[in-house]
């Protein structure tokens, strides 16, 4: 699949490790740098009180073996998208990702 993926972008987990005194520390962990193409698929505007805030909607596609989960977060050009879902695609050589960006206008 050699060009098919043109960038890469940081992959990202919510992880809680516990520190030598026993205290669970919960944080962002970075996991990797992944190959990978992303493309919005929908924004909603909504007005609530004076301020305008929005939902984007992304399709992520990735190589099948990259371990995506549920909450994790892609990360590029200042932005962060949290994984709704993911599965492979039926033949099996991507692995694509429903992904959710809240956004201030």
């Amino acid at each position: 699949m050699t060009g098919y993926f043109t960038r890469t972008y940081e992959h990202w987990r919510y992880t809680t490790t516990t520190n030598s005194f026993g205290e669970e520390i919960e944080e962002w962990e970075k996991q990797a740098d992944i190959e990978g193409r992303a493309t919005p698929t929908t924004r909603t505007d909504t007005l609530v009180g004076n301020a305008l805030s929005g939902k984007v909607t992304w399709r992520f596609a990735t190589h099948p073996e990259v371990d995506l989960q549920t909450a994790d977060e892609i990360r590029f050009d200042g932005r962060r998208v949290e994984i709704k879902s993911a599965a492979p695609t039926s033949s099996g050589h991507r692995l694509e990702a429903m992904c959710e960006e809240l956004t201030n206008a």
